[in-house]
């Protein structure tokens, strides 16, 4: 071999090299980051090139376009050259990958390299996943199940000692699921903090916050936190055009599809998009055309299986904005591309309203009607659209002043728990903001939080739930003693149950009083459970057949109020 052969043989080696990353080893369901250096400049970077990547899983074919996304100097500057990929390997084994962009550049297209990816690790359950029949909770993609249960809040902004001190909080009180929302903090209006995450023009995003937010999904996947994700915010980005809309929903694609933590809610109210809380019906129905326009093409740009949802109270319904969302409450307009619903049910608006025909009256009394129509509305809804249920704002915790501001936020402590606990025995799940965490009115106070001891209620009901089969336990109304309270010469149901046949039932018993529950044959351990405190009784072992109970009984005319009336009954297969 000549001098000059070896000579080029090296160089083309060398070129090689540059051009190919060497294989490094991932988890399955983790995020791996590949970063680019672009060799050109550009104007606009978020809106001049397109970076993608096509990963490829030789030993099933599988293959993945994955898009890019433009991060400035790739640590703390708006302004560079960096381009980033963020990869969520769905099999275990090889992935090749090879970049390209468009326009071409050298620094951006034409590199390669190799993925080995290992089984997950403990806790690595994948992302939450489509559920199937009989549609009660959403799985991970290994099939475990994690309760979820949760509340509102952008910790993204709490000073770091305070945003550990939440987390703590949060995850010491049995929550699972942040629901937050991009928007930056600033104290003088929601539309001011929504405008901030964009720089003057929809075109250009401003890079220190999403690197909040980035911040927090790596906080929240240490921690095993899922975060809902919510896109566009009311009507405030109304004034985007659809190639706005379409780079933004690129993006975020890009930037956080490929964490397995990610839930995704396109639009909180999504009826209101183009007009607003006080939109005509035909912006209410424009708004719903975009929210399935907006969730099926975010559906087509994502290759990674996040669940999709939207946030819609409804008001799109057929009679008039003025009636606002109850008569519209049993419809789901987004059946299509959704993977589960996310039905604003005022509790207490439910309690007040005579019809669900009427205007939505801004009440702040909790009684039976109201939580009895939120379990009516659970069990049509699924059985309606095959899709499981989020009940996102049942009403949110009022107090420290924040009554005065919106009276719809009607419930205090003892209300939020009852509320939850119907969602619960309804196989259904639920999400609420609770003073001192953060949502966009009420501030952060962690202290607050702790003394208000609204979260550690619901706490409860999720320690409760991860020692039942939860997932598996299908509403049960028909086997207990319904124990009608009678509301305006209507009877009203105060016991809602879930259970599986032979193996564990829950009741939720909002009165207490005295009634029976029809068990499979068998031997059950019963226990009674305190919601207040979490303390159970254990009742001793029962057969199956009609079993009798007998606990202490109150009627409370507001429940707001009756702290001490409600209890939970448990049966257990016997060990």
């Amino acid at each position: 071999m000549t001098l000059r052969i070896a000579r080029l043989i090296v160089t083309v080696a060398s070129a090689m090299l540059a051009r190919v990353s060497p294989c490094v080893s991932v988890e399955q369901w983790d995020v791996h980051e590949i970063e680019f250096q672009a060799k050109q400049s550009y104007k606009n970077p978020f809106r001049d090139v397109v970076l993608t990547a096509e990963f490829v899983h030789p030993s099933s074919g599988t293959k993945l376009t994955v898009p890019g996304f433009h991060d400035g100097d790739g640590a703390d500057g708006q302004n560079g050259n960096v381009w980033k990929i963020r990869f969520m390997p769905t099999l275990v084994g090889t992935w090749n990958w090879t970049s390209s962009s468009t326009p071409h550049d050298e620094g951006l297209a034409g590199k390669s390299g190799s993925l080995t990816i290992s089984p997950p690790g403990p806790g690595n359950h994948g992302p939450i996943s489509k559920a199937g029949p009989p549609y009660l909770h959403l799985p991970h993609a290994d099939g475990h199940h994690t309760f979820l249960i949760g509340t509102w809040s952008i910790p993204m902004h709490f000073p770091e000692p305070e945003r550990k001190r939440f987390y703590d909080c949060f995850q010491e009180n049995g929550m699972t699921r942040l629901r937050m929302w991009m928007g930056g903090q600033k104290p003088d209006g929601l539309e001011d903090r929504l405008a901030r995450f964009f720089r003057g023009d929809y075109w250009q995003y401003d890079l220190s916050l999403f690197r909040k937010v980035d911040e927090t999904f790596r906080e929240c996947r240490v921690r095993g936190i899922l975060v809902d994700l919510i896109l566009f915010v009311n009507d405030m980005e109304k004034e985007m055009s659809q190639e706005q809309q379409e780079q933004y929903l690129r993006y975020i694609a890009a930037r956080y599809g490929g964490f397995r933590s990610l839930m995704v809610c396109v639009c909180n109210q999504t009826d209101w998009h183009f007009g607003g809380h006080r939109g005509s019906i035909e912006q209410c129905e424009k708004s719903v055309q975009w929210g399935n326009w907006a969730g099926s093409y975010f559906r087509r740009v994502n290759p990674f299986p996040t669940v999709l949802t939207t946030h819609d109270p409804g008001e799109e319904g057929p009679e008039s904005p003025r009636t606002w969302y109850m008569s519209a409450l049993d419809r789901w307009p987004y059946g299509d591309w959704t993977d589960f619903m996310q039905r604003q049910m005022q509790s207490t608006a439910l309690s007040a309203a005579m019809s669900l025909a009427d205007k939505e009256p801004r009440a702040e009394a909790l009684n039976e009607r109201g939580l009895a129509r939120v379990n009516q509305l659970i069990l049509s809804l699924r059985a309606r659209y095959q899709k499981p249920v989020e009940v996102n704002e049942p009403s949110f915790e009022y107090g420290d002043g924040i009554e005065k501001q919106l009276s719809w936020r009607a419930l205090n402590r003892t209300g939020v728990r009852k509320a939850h606990w119907v969602i619960t025995a309804s196989g259904s799940f639920g999400t609420t903001c609770v003073v001192g965490c953060g949502e966009f009115m009420s501030g952060w106070d962690v202290d607050k939080l702790i003394q208000r001891g609204t979260m550690a209620q619901l706490g409860i009901i999720a320690r409760t739930m991860r020692k039942l089969p939860f997932y598996e336990m299908t509403p049960s109304n028909d086997l207990v003693s319904p124990l009608y309270r009678t509301i305006e010469g209507e009877n009203w149901r105060t016991t809602f149950a879930i259970g599986k046949a032979g193996e564990a039932y829950l009741v939720y018993l909002l009165n207490g009083g005295s009634g029976t529950i029809q068990l499979s044959p068998g031997a059950y351990d019963a226990t009674r459970l305190n919601p207040r405190d979490g303390r159970t009784e254990n009742l001793g072992g029962v057969s199956g057949g009609a079993v009798e109970f007998v606990l202490p009984q109150q009627l409370p005319t507001v429940h707001n109020f009756a702290d001490d009336s409600d209890w939970v009954l448990i049966y257990r297969k016997g060990k």
